[in-house]
């Protein structure tokens, strides 16, 4: 037991859990292995997304209401079958970033698998659980010469 109140072992497999979403584990970064690791269940509390998405609902704005509208009605009305994507784009300040967390909730609370995938690791950070576009494609970064790239040198394997 430590200060915080669990094991060593237990913090080892909450870091192993948070890398493995990353397809890393904790040996790539020379941890020890945690004794009892099993991944993360996949568990939605849908009462907590629909209480977010209600909430972030009531404070879009006109413009905002009307592609959050647009986008239910699509995924919703009349392509139910098929894989959605959806583009959203727009100048700094507009609430792009807030009507993303509202879509992300508001699927998650019906239970629709969904990603928020960017262009940068900056905006990235900004989705809720957010993540690059090379990294959710798994596409391949071109170097040459003059290029330069900062990844880890463990990531040199997804290179290839």
């Amino acid at each position: 037991m430590n200060i915080f109140g669990g094991t060593s072992s237990e913090a080892l497999c909450d870091i192993e859990a948070m890398l493995t979403s990353e397809n890393r584990t904790c040996e790539d970064f020379g941890l020890a292995k945690p004794d009892i690791f099993t991944a993360p269940v996949n568990c939605i509390d849908i009462g907590s997304h629909s209480q977010k998405c209600y909430e972030i609902e009531e404070k879009l704005n006109d413009d905002q209401l009307g592609v959050y509208n647009r986008v239910h009605w699509k995924y919703f009305g009349e392509c139910q079958q098929t894989a959605q994507c959806f583009f959203i784009e727009g100048p700094g300040g507009t609430g792009k970033t807030f009507l993303y967390t509202g879509i992300y909730h508001r699927l998650l609370a019906m239970i629709k698998k969904t990603a928020c995938v960017a262009w940068t690791g900056i905006a990235s950070i900004l989705l809720p659980c957010g993540t690059t576009s090379n990294r959710f494609f798994n596409l391949p970064i071109q170097l040459n010469e003059e290029g330069i790239c900062f990844t880890n040198p463990c990531d040199k394997w997804r290179l290839y």
